[in-house]
């Protein structure tokens, strides 16, 4: 009982301290060369409304399995 309540209370003080000090999410348009981004732009009208759909999914692949 008293290890369930000591493992809440430093979970709870993990997460209030987290929660105070929010992290920024890196900005890779300081990186990005305007013509590549005029390039994506490019390409990504060009494709068709299926095509844009299909950008959207991201397979998983394990290169450490040696079978499927």
């Amino acid at each position: 009982m008293h290890r369930n309540l000591l493992t809440s209370l430093i979970f709870s003080a993990l997460l209030a301290l987290s929660a105070n000090n929010p992290t920024r999410p890196f900005d890779f348009s300081k990186d990005l060369d305007p013509r590549e981004g005029r390039w994506v732009d490019s390409v990504f009208n060009a494709l068709s409304d299926d095509e844009r759909l299909g950008q959207l999914f991201m397979l998983r692949a394990h290169a450490d399995k040696d079978t499927a």
